[in-house]
C-alpha cells in the first residue's frame, strides 16, 4: 500500500501519484517530476504551484530555509593528549518543521520545553533512520541496538 508519509501533507492519492512517478522510468529526477506534472491531466499537476511569482517567492523561502539550516558553530578544543577537537553544531534550529520556525540552538538549551522537543524530535530521526534502513540490520545491528537502548 502506497501513503504519504505525513498524512494531510498532499490532496491527492500517493498511490496515484506514486504510479504517475514510476511511469517515468527507472531513474527519476525532480526535473523528471516537474515536467511529468506540467501535464494538466496528471494528479501530479495539482500538486506544483504554477503561478511563476507565487513559486519565486517560495523557492526564496527554500533557499532562506537552506541558509539556516547550513549556519554552524565551530568550537575547537584540546583534547587530554593535546591533540585539536573540533565539534561543529548547528547553529539555528527549526523549532516546528510545519510552520517552518527556527530559533538559536542556545536558545533551545536554555528553555526546558523546547529542549524537550529537540529530543522528541531527536529520537523520532532516529526511529525513522532504524525503520529506513532495517533491511541492512546485519551491518548497522550495533547502531540499531544503540537506538533501541535510548529509545527504552
Amino acid at each position: 500500500m502506497i501513503e504519504w508519509k505525513i498524512k494531510g501533507l498532499y490532496k491527492a492519492n500517493a498511490e496515484t501519484i506514486y504510479n504517475e512517478i514510476m511511469s517515468i522510468g527507472e531513474t527519476i529526477r525532480p526535473s523528471d517530476v516537474v515536467e511529468l506534472a506540467r501535464d494538466e491531466n496528471t494528479a501530479l499537476h495539482n500538486l506544483f504551484t504554477w503561478d511563476d511569482s507565487v513559486a519565486a517567492e517560495r523557492y526564496r523561502e527554500h533557499e532562506a530555509g537552506c541558509i539556516l539550516r547550513n549556519i554552524v558553530i565551530v568550537n575547537k578544543d584540546k583534547t587530554e593528549d593535546d591533540k585539536d577537537k573540533v565539534v561543529v553544531v548547528r547553529a539555528i534550529m527549526s523549532t516546528n518543521e510545519r510552520t517552518k520556525e527556527y530559533t538559536t540552538v542556545q536558545r533551545i538549551v536554555t528553555n526546558k520545553d523546547s529542549y524537550t522537543r529537540l529530543l522528541a524530535a531527536a529520537l523520532a530521526e532516529l526511529t525513522a533512520f532504524k525503520k529506513k534502513y532495517e533491511t541492512l540490520s546485519g551491518d548497522l545491528e550495533v547502531v540499531f541496538d544503540a537506538i533501541d537502548q535510548i529509545a527504552s
